[in-house]
């Protein structure tokens, strides 16, 4: 598979400045993830930045992270982890990069801007001021607005002392608690989760927290008009915004065989996979959607690294799984394209068949588990909640993981895993691993 580096219009024709990036085109195979553990072309990932500085011992549980970061250490640990992928072979996109290209696109502006600052998001009075002081700023200046957001004070700095003035006595400032206008979303770090590449397409996910909702029309805005990715497949996204019916790119495992696994978690409901399900089945892009329960009283979904599937499993090769050893036996959902009128056949399956379920749905006869030895129960969830289990696979048998994680590299190498160990004592404490901080765009067929 070799990647095209092209110089095009960002955008229709003529919209915009002209942009250098390699890709792997359509016809190439680009855009396709088939797997969790094909060989890895293209992926996508996001530097620490000022959003990251933004967080405070105070904030940052309502940001959803441990506490606030070291912004150069955890910047140091990011780029010893893009470095991996680079001397892999692998062609990585920074977000930040790809938002301030895409932002040249005056329709991209006007979607980011409207679904911000828009008179449904801060009403008209504000909309007015936010949009004419946004539409004025430079690209690059406007993606960092809208990753890092932006305060009051900033506000009264920047604008004219007239729209200052107006914009501080309008309705929505006047009930807004706290510093910022425009909020930062320093979770972006964790690409994995608010998109993900199956089977010809890429799904824009309706997140389930606030924090993190908004970082939902960066990506579309990219997806639909940075000409690296503008139709190379299939775009499936919903309404922005609350909604019972979510989605969480954590939650995905990429099964093979036309088959999905998805976590049922808090931050994937039912009513998200299902309509997720729905969408697959109607452009005949899978077979089947498996959803994983992932139970609210068992001793480690108390920790709060635990959010997602993916921080108790992960695929290692296309048969083999690294999983945490107290998640097993639990109940899986089988959702498959319906008959005689139903939209959904579904078949409730009892926690004994939960592996067996799994690989029906992979087309083999059984998954290999490999498990981080319980014997110390208190080590075994120290680095369950350091984010053990949370590796990608750079191909099938070799991966990236925390090189905190000890006793998790340790019993892959004895099963006969490569492990290329990258730091993350700074960037774990945002709740995270490799397997999250990754989006893959492009994977080889294994």
């Amino acid at each position: 598979m070799t990647p095209t580096t092209q110089t095009t219009e960002t955008g229709t024709a003529g919209a915009g400045p002209a942009v250098d990036r390699p890709f792997v085109p359509a016809e190439d195979g680009g855009g396709r993830v088939d797997s969790e553990t094909g060989r890895l072309h293209e992926v996508i990932v996001h530097r620490p930045g000022r959003e990251i500085a933004r967080i405070t011992p105070i904030n940052a549980d309502s940001l959803l992270f441990d506490d606030a970061l070291n912004i150069s250490r955890a910047q140091a640990e990011h780029d010893a982890f893009t470095e991996i992928l680079r001397d892999e072979g692998v062609i990585v996109h920074d977000f930040r990069e790809l938002l301030a290209e895409t932002l040249a696109v005056p329709r991209a502006r006007a979607l980011v801007l409207t679904e911000t600052v828009g008179p449904e998001a801060v009403g008209v009075s504000t909309s007015e001021v936010l949009t004419d002081y946004l539409q004025g700023l430079p690209d690059t200046d406007l993606a960092e607005v809208m990753l890092a957001g932006i305060t009051r004070s900033e506000l009264r700095e920047r604008l004219d002392p007239a729209d200052a003035a107006t914009l501080f006595d309008t309705t929505f400032l006047s009930t807004l608690e706290g510093q910022f206008v425009i909020t930062p979303l320093p979770n972006h770090v964790f690409t994995r989760d608010t998109s993900a590449w199956l089977y010809g397409g890429v799904s824009v996910n309706t997140m389930a927290l606030a924090p993190r909702r908004r970082e939902a029309v960066n990506y579309e805005a990219v997806y639909r008009f940075h000409p690296a990715f503008a139709g190379r497949g299939r775009l499936w996204t919903e309404a922005h915004g609350a909604s019972p019916a979510t989605v969480e790119g954590g939650d995905f495992q990429i099964l093979g065989n036309r088959a999905l696994v998805m976590g049922l978690s808090h931050r994937s409901t039912a009513a998200g996979v299902e309509r997720l399900a729905t969408r697959l089945f109607d452009d005949g892009a899978a077979d089947r959607v498996i959803g994983v329960h992932m139970p609210d009283r068992a001793f480690y979904t108390e920790l709060d690294a635990v959010m997602h599937l993916d921080t108790l499993m992960t695929m290692v090769t296309p048969d083999t799984y690294l999983r945490f050893s107290g998640f097993n036996d639990v109940t899986t959902v089988e959702i498959e394209p319906g008959a005689s009128g139903k939209a959904l056949h579904v078949t409730v399956h009892d926690g004994s068949e939960m592996d067996s379920v799994l690989a029906r749905a992979a087309g083999i006869d059984s998954f290999r588990v490999i498990s981080p030895d319980m014997s110390d129960e208190a080590e075994a969830l120290r680095e369950l909640s350091r984010d053990s289990c949370n590796v990608v696979a750079l191909s099938p048998g070799r991966v990236i993981g925390y090189a905190h994680n000890q006793a998790a590299n340790d019993v892959l190498r004895r099963a006969g895993v490569e492990v290329i160990e990258t730091p993350g004592v700074e960037l774990v404490r945002g709740r995270g691993g490799s397997h999250c901080m990754t989006c893959p765009v492009t994977r080889g067929s294994v």
